[in-house]
């Protein structure tokens, strides 16, 4: 089922996102987010590290990414 959802899980369809077990509410609970470098600007061939904290009430599955409207 996950591979014929694929396209909708990356787009973050939070119907899908419900369906296979994600807390669709999980971006509300991440806290700490620090960026490395701290930069406006991207350089090809660059690292960017992003550190994040997520809180949750017990283990579960997350789903960190867009929200489909890019």
């Amino acid at each position: 089922m996950r591979w014929g959802l694929r396209t909708l899980f990356k787009q973050g369809n939070p119907a899908v996102l419900a369906l296979l077990g994600c807390d669709i509410t999980a971006a509300e609970k991440v806290t700490d987010i620090t960026l490395q470098p701290e930069s406006d600007v991207a350089v090809i061939g660059g690292l960017t590290t992003v550190a994040y904290t997520v809180r949750a009430p017990e283990t579960m599955p997350v789903y960190l990414g867009l929200n489909g409207s890019s």
